[in-house]
């Protein structure tokens, strides 16, 4: 009798499409074949939806459903996910967020399959999410396993009295393109000099993303540069107000608000810099892809950052919140331009023999493949 396909379910609130939310779209799409079947759940809350995950795993062909939640513990919600486990014969739940842990949680407890959780880091955007993230450690040290995409998550864990023996790190991964292509046509088609600096920074618009830092520092760049280009690339609840204060201090006619980018080579193939100014952070995809890119990061000392960039060899380091910091390490960047291009291949070389996607999806394999073998 032939054995059936392992079957994944993979869970997660999603209020846009970052970091998280692609990882998952990795997994679902290469553990799609003779021996796993993954789908995608999105609980879409229904005083904040977002359908872009779900929309995005449609393209890519990637069987997806919503559950939409209509309060913050919906116990139909739950009953909902239940049924389609059971239907869908589901052997394995894996979580992404806070509410998809105490979500997928309950759900394995009540259908008896096994329960793992990815930590991708934590926003404390203010102090209801700061309590449903402590109140989720309870729910972590009941999981079967937990994956924390930098040490400095795992440490966060341990303090947190999950057992050492549960955790296990794999890291962030990205596709290292093959050919790098010329900024110039990209440029040029934006309507920008070729010889003009691009400066970008990408992620969701949120505070702890660090962007009014960002924006403090192409102000003084601007002082001693002023033909060069910012991009802010990404969505998220700050727009507005990041909008308002590029007009206060008189940005208009550099930065440029692009919002979500499905495809982002030709966004990376066209910025020179590319910034990460977080205050918080697990290990950051477009920080990886950006140095896949082979271009020169500036980036704040947080959470697994420190690992990634050696200051000065593969991008520059400097404290968070120091939107001074930020504006010194860019412009050194532009008067340098041989250093800041040997920075890019460096920081390429050290993504390619690090933190490739094949690297990451042989981590999550081996997890998987521990309790497909419990399974049979």
């Amino acid at each position: 009798m032939t054995q059936k396909p392992f079957h994944i379910l993979h869970l997660r609130k999603s209020e846009g499409f970052y970091g998280a939310e692609r990882v998952i779209l990795q997994l679902a799409h290469f553990f799609q074949n003779e021996s796993f079947r993954s789908w995608i759940g999105v609980l879409n809350d229904i005083r904040e939806p977002c359908l872009t995950l779900f929309e995005q795993a449609n393209e890519k062909n990637i069987p997806a459903k919503v559950f939409l939640c209509r309060s913050r513990l919906d116990l139909l919600c739950i009953l909902e996910i239940i049924k389609i486990i059971r239907t869908l014969r589901i052997d394995l739940i894996h979580t992404h967020g806070f509410k998809a842990d105490v979500y997928g949680w309950i759900c394995a407890r009540c259908t008896g399959i096994p329960v793992i959780s990815t930590q991708h880091g934590w926003t404390h955007k203010n102090k209801l999410i700061q309590l449903w993230e402590y109140i989720t450690f309870y729910f972590l040290r009941n999981m079967n396993k937990i994956i924390g995409v930098a040490q400095e998550i795992l440490t966060v864990l341990e303090h947190h009295k999950i057992s050492p023996s549960k955790l296990e790190w794999i890291p962030n991964g990205v596709t290292i393109p093959r050919v790098l292509h010329s900024s110039r046509p990209f440029k040029k088609e934006y309507g920008i000099d070729p010889n003009t600096w691009t400066i970008g920074i990408i992620g969701r618009l949120s505070v702890e993303k660090g962007h009014r830092f960002f924006l403090e520092a192409m102000k003084e760049v601007s002082m001693q540069f002023p033909k060069i280009h910012a991009f802010i690339i990404g969505e998220g609840p700050l727009k507005e107000e990041l909008i308002s204060l590029v007009h206060a201090i008189h940005l208009n006619s550099m930065v440029h608000f692009l919002g979500f980018q499905p495809n982002m080579e030709r966004w990376y193939s066209m910025l020179d810099i590319v910034v990460s100014s977080s205050l918080r952070e697990g290990l950051p995809l477009t920080l990886l892809e950006a140095m896949a890119y082979g271009k020169p990061v500036v980036a704040t000392r947080v959470g697994g950052v420190s690992r990634l960039i050696q200051n000065g060899v593969n991008g520059l380091l400097v404290d968070p919140e120091d939107g001074k910091a930020l504006a010194k390490a860019i412009e050194f960047l532009i008067m340098h331009p041989s250093r800041a291009k040997q920075m890019g291949r460096s920081a390429r070389h050290f993504v390619q023999k690090n933190y490739s996607v094949e690297k990451m999806l042989k981590g999550y394999q081996q997890i998987y493949e521990e309790f497909l073998s419990k399974n049979l």
